[in-house]
């Protein structure tokens, strides 16, 4: 039921946005019609080929639409803007490039306008529309749903369920109890929770600290005729990077292997190189003024080369602008890195440094080295090391060499995957992520890799570089 929620949810979004299309491109016509009709435009004498445009661009909308996360849900009115608003760039530049003749060959009027007011409507419609038709029919009303446990995992799924419309929430807060008084008490506390809410499906969560009894749950619920599913607490792991199999009725739960090898290792360094060179030829200009500017402003080199850690495990030199001044101590930088990835606190008072790889009021920063960091201006010359396919444009933050002494097991995976300039790491808070969070986000990627995503992150990764964020 929850599972054809979600379905019929994302089929609302689509249709909405669809239909806001098809009536941007009524109007666009009625408008240009009565033009016409009161000679202020020639006619129509390319009708055909202007419907061929508007029904190519509409399929284009929707794909770009959903390439851009448009129909991921919930989404904060700023990030429903920035959807659609890259969604009909997106759209309108594969158009440009598709068509022969590019802008000159299309009525540049009618195009934009219909972007636009395709833009403005679907816009308009997720404000006052679909809001209606999921709170009143448009999803099944108001399903009511058992959440049972009693663990941080519960509250996270809780959570996840308040921030989407349609569902009622109700909690069973049972916990697996060594003693069998306790356990008898805690079924008999679940078995009335679910005759007086009377749920239409049951969530079992598994927690960390007080895992249930899954199978008299299971039975509980089967006996009271109620759909049930099970989340299981599988540290460290993300639920995009797990692929699920059923073997004679048993069902195995694995984690996906890096998708960083074979064919497609060969892909992304061929979209590397061909991206990298286009990157080169515009960043150019900007790393000759970045030159000067660090020769100009502190002694010493623009250009520095550090170890860093690359695919495999391999070690490989990076090169980097320099953002601090000449010859600095890197020993409180090994000693902030340690505590950073063990989440410790670092330096006096009662601030805890968990956040990722800067200090804060850094004094071995230059005052053009703050900017530079901001605006991640310092990381141009990495394009050096995706044209050597040392790094690619889209992948995990290169390690530093004496980090790697520091860390656990499971932190070793991000190695397998090629070092990248941007990632799914920057696109979420940059710096400001802890490090454990860094490493899930790595993981994720790598297991979940396609040619579709690196695009979709380095669009993503613009917008905040100009906002400066993270540092």
């Amino acid at each position: 039921m929850i599972a054809g929620m979600e379905r019929e949810r994302c089929r609302i979004f689509q249709i909405t946005d669809l239909l806001a299309f098809v009536a941007s491109c009524s109007l666009m016509e009625a408008i240009h019609f009565l033009r016409v009709a009161l000679h202020m435009s020639q006619g129509p004498a390319q009708t055909q080929s202007v419907l061929l445009l508007m029904v190519g661009t509409g399929v284009l909308w929707t794909m770009s639409l959903a390439l851009m996360d448009a129909y991921q849900y919930p989404l904060v009115f700023r990030q429903e803007v920035f959807a659609l608003l890259k969604g009909g760039v997106l759209s309108s530049g594969i158009v440009l490039a598709l068509t022969p003749g590019g802008w000159m060959a299309i009525p540049q009027g009618r195009f934009l306008g219909l972007i636009g007011l395709s833009v403005l409507l679907a816009l308009a419609s997720r404000l006052l529309i679909v809001p209606a038709l999921l709170s009143h029919g448009g999803c099944r009303k108001h399903v009511q749903v058992l959440i049972v446990g009693n663990s941080p995992t519960a509250e996270h799924v809780a959570t996840l369920f308040r921030s989407r419309n349609g569902y009622r929430l109700k909690r069973s807060r049972v916990a697996g109890l060594s003693d069998d008084s306790q356990r008898e008490r805690s079924m008999g506390a679940f078995q009335a929770d679910l005759k007086r809410y009377n749920p239409a499906e049951v969530i079992l969560v598994e927690g960390k600290e007080s895992p249930i009894h899954f199978g008299r749950l299971v039975q509980a619920c089967q006996a009271a005729g109620v759909p049930w599913q099970f989340v299981p607490n599988l540290e460290h792991l993300g639920a995009s990077n797990l692929q699920t199999h059923v073997v004679g009725g048993l069902p195995l739960i694995a984690a996906k292997s890096s998708a960083f090898h074979g064919v497609n290792l060969r892909i992304k360094q061929l979209i590397d190189l061909v991206l990298g060179t286009l990157l080169l030829i515009f960043a150019a200009p900007i790393m000759l003024v970045v030159w000067i500017m660090i020769r100009l402003d502190s002694k010493g080199p623009a250009l520095i080369v550090q170890p860093r850690l690359g695919y495999k495990g391999k070690v490989f030199n990076i090169y980097k602008f320099r953002t601090m001044y000449h010859n600095c101590d890197d020993t409180e930088h090994r000693k902030y890195i340690k505590q950073c990835i063990k989440g410790e606190r670092y330096g006096e008072g009662t601030e805890v440094r968990t956040k990722l790889y800067k200090i804060a009021n850094d004094k071995r920063v230059t005052r053009i080295g703050g900017f530079l960091r901001r605006y991640s201006l310092d990381e141009l010359p990495q394009i050096f090391n995706v044209l050597k396919l040392e790094m690619s444009l889209v992948g995990p933050r290169p390690s530093l060499a004496y980090e790697l002494e520091s860390y656990q097991e499971w932190h070793k995976e991000r190695l397998e995957a090629i070092p990248g300039v941007t990632g799914l790491w920057q696109i979420s808070g940059r710096s400001l992520l802890s490090f454990n969070d860094m490493v899930r986000l790595d993981l994720e990627y790598l297991r979940n890799w396609s040619p579709i995503q690196d695009l979709r992150l380095l669009m993503k990764t613009i917008p905040a570089i100009f906002r400066g964020t993270g540092v």
